[in-house]
């Protein structure tokens, strides 16, 4: 492996970047880390102004195209609030709205009630 030599300018920022991938024995394109830094502060809950200041994006529409990833943290957070609560959260008898009636609970009742 070729050694690093710190006392030679290096010729320019791709030079380097290449080196280091190959170093590295990754492929990825610079740019790359662009979208996981966005993506990766999205995730963290940074609001979107915060997000496009740092990413120096002017408008909402090229945020979003940057933190696509954010998807997963969406559907995560769906999820959790679709997830079977561990205790009831209404006490027996008790409906949601008016056209949920206990079983029995007749047409009188649920018309008097709207």
């Amino acid at each position: 492996m070729k050694r690093i030599d710190p006392s030679r300018p290096i010729r320019s920022w791709r030079t380097a970047w290449r080196a280091a991938l190959k170093r590295a024995g990754l492929r990825l394109r610079f740019h790359d880390l662009r979208h996981t830094c966005i993506t990766k502060l999205g995730e963290s809950q940074a609001s979107d102004q915060t997000i496009m200041a740092i990413a120096g994006h002017l408008s909402r529409k090229m945020m979003e195209h940057y933190s696509h990833i954010r998807m997963a943290a969406k559907r995560a957070a769906l999820d959790a609030i679709a997830a079977q609560p561990s205790q009831p959260v209404f006490e027996a008898d008790v409906n949601q709205n008016v056209n949920q009636l206990p079983a029995g609970g007749s047409r009188a009742s649920r018309k008097s009630l709207n």
